[in-house]
């Protein structure tokens, strides 16, 4: 469970960045543009895809130790 913590981190910070996304919300300026945190969602899914990855060779990995076991 320890080879974890990582992904589960990464997937954390991805969550935190859409859950502000939508706390932070939209609003449109005096002079007609649109204000939004644009910035929190590219760094969302980027965070989600190195979590995916990290929790992939994790799974490889264990899944080579349990083979070289047997």
């Amino acid at each position: 469970m320890k080879s974890f913590i990582g992904p589960l981190f990464l997937f954390a910070i991805s969550a935190s960045c859409f859950i502000a996304f939508k706390l932070i919300g939209s609003e449109i300026d005096a002079a007609g543009f649109l204000q939004e945190p644009f910035y929190l969602l590219p760094v969302g899914y980027s965070f989600l895809l190195f979590a995916l990855i990290a929790m992939s060779v994790e799974i490889i990995k264990q899944l080579k130790a349990r083979r070289c076991r047997l």
